[in-house]
């Protein structure tokens, strides 16, 4: 909802993953510049150098989006992904809306995405591809299944949920599809996948192996 309450005024993203260390998520935000980090109530304590004026607590209204309504141009900044690359210091990548656009497009038309499509996000929300993952569902009048952080770490958990929600495409990374691979093959509870049409790796060089 926050991701959708920014770009709907104009502004841009910067998706935070709080699994990972508070000071590299504080390093991040004040690196990119941003005026206010949205995030829910128990987790705004763990932040001690960003000052609280940036907070805002999720659950806590203040201006109505009516007042702030801004339509950006298509070449606007819409995301700030932040990602290492080949160093240890993490780098703000910026991503446009009309870029976002037409990956959504060029993914629809390729994988034959429609409204009854079923979505998961399998993803980090710090995460490239989540965008499209997010985005694109919402787009198509389509589901979108969140999972949990503890279903999101488990292969064999991950894809059984995959499976009873019949999604139709998933995300992630070679590591993660090798080592469900390697569960798999030593679970004695067989997974039926007939509604999964494509599994898209991503994040890693993808070997034959």
């Amino acid at each position: 909802v926050s991701v959708f309450a920014v770009l709907a005024v104009g502004g841009t993203v910067l998706p935070l993953d709080i699994e990972c260390p508070s000071q590299r998520v504080e390093n991040t935000f004040y690196s990119s510049r941003s005026r206010n980090i949205i995030c829910t109530g128990e987790y705004t304590s763990s932040l001690t150098t960003i000052d609280e004026s940036f907070k805002t607590v999720v659950g806590q209204y203040g201006q109505g989006v009516n007042e702030l309504w801004e339509k950006a141009p298509a070449s606007a900044c819409a995301f700030c992904i932040f990602t290492s690359g080949s160093t240890a210091n993490p780098k703000g990548v910026i991503l446009t809306q009309e870029g976002i656009v037409n990956h959504i497009e060029a993914k629809v038309e390729l994988l034959g995405l429609n409204q009854d499509s079923l979505f998961c996000l399998s993803l980090s929300p710090g995460f490239v591809a989540s965008i499209w993952l997010v985005l694109t569902p919402f787009i198509l009048g389509a589901q979108l299944i969140i999972y949990d952080a503890v279903t999101r770490k488990n292969p064999l958990r991950f894809f059984q949920r995959v499976g009873q929600d019949q999604v139709s495409v998933v995300f992630l990374t070679p590591l993660y599809i090798q080592l469900y691979c390697m569960l798999a093959e030593t679970s004695h509870t067989p997974i039926l996948l007939d509604h999964l049409k494509a599994v898209i790796s991503t994040g890693e060089k993808l070997t034959p192996d």
